[in-house]
């Protein structure tokens, strides 16, 4: 087992559509931990709030999706102590700082980031 930094690329993937994301599900399942920054909450929400404004969702839904992106982090990492070296690897790198916590968690854990975002992943393992 292993822990692992879960992103909200993955974790809408998984939630939004689990047949078709069954490897990221087992990926999840068998972590020692499962780790997301603060920030995941309101990335995920977001995310749902526009799949209900687009009509892909309706309120209920997006809210009971919301619990279950939730539910699939076991260790919740405080943003701030990950923001100065975000933001340096952010201007190193020329990629969006709240992507960069997500780097940087994994990396301060020595954990495997668990992604949909092929850029992020191929990021990631530039830096490690």
């Amino acid at each position: 087992m292993s822990t692992v930094v879960l992103d909200a690329s993955a974790a809408l993937r998984v939630v939004l559509s689990p047949a078709d994301h069954a490897t990221l599900m087992t990926q999840i399942e068998l972590a020692s931990e499962v780790l997301a920054p603060q920030l995941f909450a309101a990335e995920t929400a977001n995310a749902l709030w526009k799949y209900q404004r687009a009509g892909r969702l309706e309120g209920s839904a997006m809210r009971n999706h919301h619990t279950q992106t939730m539910a699939l982090v076991s260790v919740w990492v405080p943003d701030m102590g990950l923001f100065p070296e975000a933001l340096s690897l952010a201007s190193r790198l020329g990629h969006p700082v709240y992507d960069c916590l997500y780097l940087v968690a994994a990396r301060r854990f020595d954990a495997r980031l668990l992604t949909a975002d092929r850029r992020l992943e191929a990021l990631f393992a530039e830096i490690t």
